[in-house]
Formats: C-alpha cells, structure tokens, sequence
C-alpha cells in the first residue's frame, strides 16, 4: 500500500473505526472477514469500506481541482 497523505491520514484518524478497518487492510479481506475480526456487522463494515472509498475519491478529486487553480 502507497504511502498516505496528510489529508488521507486526517480523514482516516476522524473515525476510530476508519481507523481500524484501516489497519486490517494490509491483505485483501472481505466485509465479512474484517467484521469477525472486529466484531461489528458486515453492514457496518461495507459503510466504512464504501466512506473509505468515496472519501479517498473526494480527496484525490480536490487535490485535482486545486493543482488546477494554483
């Protein structure tokens, strides 16, 4: 996995939960793997995968936006 950057680290840090899933991620996993693991539902665990994603798209998404404006 690619270093983060400081936005990423912020947005990952915002949510303890974020912030585990994050950790367990260092090998392909599915929902329900990382839910046993937690002890969450797997629900819970595809809506932080899916803010994940959407939040890293934003972030790449304005990091774009700005190199434009600069």
């Amino acid at each position: 996995m690619k270093e983060l950057s400081i936005r990423d680290k912020i947005f990952f840090k915002k949510s303890k939960l974020r912030q585990k899933v994050l950790d367990l991620l260092t090998e392909p996993k599915t929902a329900t793997e990382i839910a046993r693991e937690i002890g969450l539902h797997r629900s819970s665990i595809s809506r932080i995968l899916i803010d994940l994603l959407i939040g890293l798209e934003v972030l790449k998404f304005r990091n774009n936006l700005l190199r434009h404006i600069v």
